[in-house]
């Protein structure tokens, strides 16, 4: 491990003096990482007094958010630009996983063990997904590109266990039927402890921690899934997470990306329009997919919490558009969002319109600086970057209250 700056100065001195002296090359990989420099793009140095004290951001935020933080945004290579508000995001990140396994262990109990037949579309998708994460993190990691393997870490552990998987299980774990309520705490159970494994070349300490307290219940979850497990005293020398290929199933992984982009649409609209957040409201869903449609009839009691609903009602061929009613599409799917009497659908009309005109001064304010040749000649160029992607979050912006305007 080195920086460019001394390649020659110790590495190729290395290399030949392995080669003169034994015969053979002292290493076969060289990992070259960036130099880390501050905000302003200077490097690190004690004369310039502009070095952050790692022993500071162990003592604000931690020393696995420390050590994600600077995984996460060190590309091989590459200059790290840093900062202490870098260090946020690992904070935040550490926070998650450790309420997400405090919810876990709170509503584990006794545990009764199983034997796991049959497994939800859910459950599938999950499993799936995890598989999928073993074997993208072993090559990113064989490929010595950590900041990717931290980044799939993330992805998962937030975005699909986290936000998808666990709030889509509460219903399970809340329903008092015991075989449900059991097989969902084992799913959760087998998938936190491969998470844990994963992050713990990452996030040592609180892996440890989090492992500690659920390994009474791995024994029983491995077998309930049909699976050897083996006993270690600590996680730092337990196995690493091997793909499961009992449970491979791209079909469900394909119908819930399907799933989660009508919740997405139905949020997002809800959003736009001031629904209040606690507000259930009914939806009709349309089309001809009728494999979606199907897979949301027979789970509403799983997929309603997930958009604040009431009542989703089903159409396996387009309608007419409801009276009052707001309007979205996701794949084949027709989304009737029906709101009359819930909000003033005139006055939510007129206060995007405003919204979006807003906007367009912003944007016209944009365009102008960056069609200024002196602007783009002096400018830091970080700064036209900046200008440069806040044109595409206006036009982005733009273009979806023109659709939510449409849809109203």
């Amino acid at each position: 491990v080195t920086a460019q700056e001394i390649l020659f100065f110790w590495v190729a001195r290395m290399i030949m003096a392995g080669m003169e002296f034994i015969g053979e090359e002292p290493f076969r990989d060289v990992y070259i990482h960036g130099t880390v420099r501050d905000e302003k793009g200077r490097k690190m140095s004690k004369s310039l007094g502009n070095i952050i004290d790692p022993l500071e951001i162990i003592q604000e935020y931690g020393a696995d958010a420390l050590r994600f933080s600077l995984i996460s945004i060190t590309a091989m290579g590459q200059d790290v630009y840093l900062s202490r508000d870098k260090f946020i995001s690992g904070r935040n990140f550490t926070n998650k996983i450790w309420n997400a396994a405090r919810f876990l262990i709170m509503n584990i109990g006794e545990l009764k063990e199983i034997k796991i037949d049959r497994i939800s579309v859910f459950d599938a998708w999950i499993l799936t997904v995890l598989n999928q994460l073993i074997t993208d993190v072993n090559q990113s990691l064989s490929e010595y590109n950590f900041n990717e393997s931290a980044s799939l870490l993330y992805e998962f552990f937030w975005h699909k266990f986290c936000d998808w998987y666990i709030e889509i299980k509460k219903k399970d774990l809340y329903s008092g039927d015991e075989l449900k309520s059991t097989q969902a705490k084992i799913i959760l159970i087998y998938i936190l402890d491969n998470i844990l494994r994963l992050l713990h070349p990452f996030m040592p300490f609180i892996t440890e921690e989090i492992w500690q307290k659920i390994k009474p219940f791995l024994p029983l979850a491995y077998s309930s899934l049909g699976k050897e497990y083996r006993d270690f005293p600590t996680i730092m020398i337990a196995t690493w997470p091997e793909v499961n290929d009992r449970i491979h199933d791209p079909r469900s992984v394909e119908l819930m990306s399907r799933v989660i982009e009508i919740i997405q649409t139905i949020r997002n609209i809800r959003a736009e329009l001031n629904v209040p957040p606690a507000k259930k409201i009914n939806v009709i869903l349309a089309g001809e997919d009728g494999e979606i449609l199907d897979l949301f009839d027979r789970n509403r009691e799983y997929i309603m919490p997930l958009a604040t609903l009431d009542d989703i009602e089903i159409h396996r061929q387009d309608i007419e558009r409801p009276d009052g009613s707001a309007f979205g599409t996701a794949g084949r799917v027709n989304i009737y969002l029906l709101l009359q009497g819930i909000i003033d659908i005139q006055k939510e009309k007129q206060r995007l319109r405003d919204k979006r005109e807003k906007f367009y001064q912003d944007l016209e304010d944009v365009v102008a600086k960056l069609e200024n040749k002196e602007f783009i000649a002096k400018a830091n160029p970080q700064v036209v970057a900046k200008v440069r992607e806040r044109k595409k979050e206006l036009e982005g912006a733009i273009q979806e209250l023109n659709s939510i305007l449409d849809s109203l």
